[in-house]
């Protein structure tokens, strides 16, 4: 039975990475149709939490004209809700992708890359300093 539990989730977290990909790739056009979509398919699925409800809520606000620091507050709030999130241990989307780091790029212009490896390094000391104590 988790095998089939954690396919869902896989599912369920393909289809939001897609809404990503599709924001990164600048294809609004497209992303109403896979919003729908989406909500349709989690919304049956009894797969809509917070994380999912919350990500469509920001593709969908994404999509609409603001200025940068309107984006930039629109991007931190996500940023401080996912971070809550992430500490709730029933939301292990947050170990298989990122989220944070990618977040984290936009608001502050960065490469993805260089954001998991700077929070890489970071958790990295963290861990090294309590293992000394």
């Amino acid at each position: 039975m988790s095998g089939s539990v954690e396919r869902k989730d896989l599912q369920s977290l393909a289809r939001i990475l897609n809404l990503i990909i599709h924001y990164e790739l600048g294809n609004t056009m497209l992303l109403d149709s896979l919003l729908r979509s989406t909500y349709r398919y989690l919304n049956k699925a009894n797969r809509l939490s917070d994380f999912e409800r919350k990500m469509m809520n920001f593709i969908k606000e994404a999509g609409k004209p603001h200025s940068r620091k309107e984006m930039q507050q629109i991007l931190e709030t996500l940023k401080q809700d996912f971070e809550e999130l992430s500490r709730q241990p029933s939301y292990g989307v947050f170990d298989l992708f990122d989220i944070i780091s990618w977040l984290e790029s936009k608001i502050n212009g960065k490469p993805y890359a260089e954001v998991v490896k700077e929070r890489f390094k970071q958790q990295s000391l963290m861990l090294a300093n309590r293992t000394k104590v």
